[in-house]
């Protein structure tokens, strides 16, 4: 039983679940999945027996093993994932590249810090990742982005190894390569490029998370690709009953912050949108999202803003600074002075005005200044209270 636990397995795509990590066991290893981690002294001997294993590509397989088990707490799995790590820490000179990627894959998932294998990862993966093939390209700069792990020279580096591969790489493994390039803020012009050559003939093959996440790391770092986003338009109006709230807020933020008003994708998607019976689906951050992009592309659609108004009154509490002041932008700009939504808003930017940053305040003065009416006692105090702020900060 121990042998299989240790026994390296190869990782491959499951195609069905192309919208989770491309790393997967083969579906017959059910070994560990069903009988491993049922009992707490399971992990115990697990615990025990790790310490006689010396070979790097057996702890790596391991850890993995574990951390993919949908048995036994996610503590105690930690717990011996760290030991695993601390092990790795010391023979890190020894793992080659699909090891040490597939260990760091491990730790993120987990939510471990990187540096439980070394100071500064990218020391031991520079020397390594030269020979490194899509799948550990892929796993890679998704779990650096989930770590937070910024460096972007290795991820320039990271770039050069995979632009040669990108014909060969899935629609979740393209999705995956630009989303993490996108949220460490890492732009590389020729990865970009090659992505969008790459993609477009085989659009029809992404689905709407693929789709959504790859168009919104181009808009996140202000890459505009007018064919990519053409040719996207007919597939997302082709597939936009598929799509879930973030898909669909996630679409038209991208068009939006790109200045891309094709129409066919916003009346698909504000359409998509109205079929909701209510927007318990939406996330605060959704729906700020998705009001802002679409008063930014002037789509005035007045019974799209009501709608989306009046489901976010009840929830305006669980709204980020700005997210309420790019809702009250986006009212103002499209000209809608709803009382209730006036109201509410105006009360919870009253109670969080302490966190807003010098963006969040510049959007809501703005917004203030085109709304304001001398009836409207809410939006009155809130200008006056907003610029006793301002003076106060002046002052110290």
């Amino acid at each position: 039983l121990w042998l299989k636990y240790i026994k390296p397995k190869p990782f491959l795509i499951d195609k069905n679940k192309q919208n989770q990590t491309s790393l997967v066991l083969n579906d017959d290893d059910t070994s560990l999945d069903k009988s491993s981690f049922q009992q707490k002294d399971n992990i115990t001997s697990i615990r025990t027996k790790q310490k006689s294993i010396t070979n790097s590509s057996q702890l790596s397989d391991l850890a993995y093993r574990i951390i993919k088990s949908p048995h036994g707490d996610i503590i105690t799995k930690r717990k011996v994932i760290e030991e695993i790590a601390k092990k790795c820490s010391e023979i890190i000179n020894e793992f080659n590249s699909s090891d040490l990627i597939n260990m760091i894959w491990v730790l993120t998932k987990a939510e471990i810090p990187l540096k439980l294998l070394h100071p500064n990862i990218s020391i031991p993966l520079e020397l390594i990742i030269l020979n490194s093939g899509r799948y550990d390209i892929t796993n890679l700069v998704w779990s650096l982005a989930r770590s937070n792990y910024i460096n972007q020279e290795l991820f320039y580096k990271i770039a050069q190894i995979a632009i040669p591969q990108l014909h060969e790489f899935t629609p979740i493994q393209i999705s995956n390569t630009v989303w993490a390039f996108a949220k460490t803020s890492i732009s590389y012009i020729p990865l970009f490029e090659k992505v969008a050559e790459v993609s477009i003939p085989k659009l029809n093959e992404f689905n709407p998370q693929n789709l959504g996440n790859t168009i919104w790391a181009f808009a996140k770092l202000k890459i505009p690709n007018e064919k990519l986003f053409n040719e996207a338009e007919k597939i997302i109006v082709n597939q936009i009953n598929l799509f879930t709230p973030k898909n669909l807020s996630n679409t038209i933020w991208a068009y939006s912050t790109l200045n891309l008003n094709n129409s066919q994708v916003f009346d698909a998607v504000i359409k998509q949108t109205l079929k909701y019976p209510n927007f318990e689906q939406f996330k605060p951050q959704t729906l700020s999202n998705m009001i802002w992009a679409v008063a930014k592309a002037g789509k005035y659609d007045k019974t799209f803003f009501l709608t989306i108004l009046k489901a976010s009154i009840p929830r305006l509490h669980e709204f980020t600074p700005q997210n309420l002041s790019n809702m009250l932008w986006a009212t103002a700009v499209v000209g809608i002075e709803d009382y209730n939504f006036i109201q509410s808003i105006s009360y919870q930017i009253t109670q969080k005005l302490s966190e807003f940053n010098q963006q969040d305040i510049s959007n809501t003065l703005w917004a203030l200044g085109k709304l304001n009416n001398s009836s409207n006692r809410h939006l009155i105090d809130l200008l006056k209270l907003i610029s006793k702020k301002i003076c106060s900060n002046y002052d110290n």
